[in-house]
């Protein structure tokens, strides 16, 4: 929101969340008759995080992984994922602080 384009900031956090929601989606969905479980939506949660953090792409240098995280946390279990969006909106509600809401 920093360019001041509301438009642009929420499809930025909307394709940031997908980013992390999508891939472990996809193992829940598909990945049971090639015997991948939990473990697996982990390490493919824990890699598209990484990757936002740190994308070959632009030299390693990324965002803040905040809404990427949120969605692989969503994608991994949707009641715990309302939880911390709940718990993120309260924070940031009484301190005005999206960064401090994030921590």
């Amino acid at each position: 929101m920093r360019s001041g384009n509301k438009a642009a900031a929420l499809l930025t956090l909307v394709f940031d969340a997908l980013k992390g929601y999508l891939p472990v989606l996809a193992v829940k969905l598909w990945g049971g008759p090639y015997g991948l479980a939990e473990g697996t939506m982990a390490l493919v949660g824990i890699a598209a995080f990484l990757g936002h953090l740190w994308p070959v792409f632009f030299k390693f240098e990324g965002g803040k992984g905040v809404a990427t995280a949120a969605g692989v946390i969503f994608g991994l279990n949707p009641l715990l994922g309302a939880a911390t969006l709940a718990t993120w909106i309260a924070v940031a509600a009484v301190t005005r602080y999206s960064s401090l809401a994030a921590i």
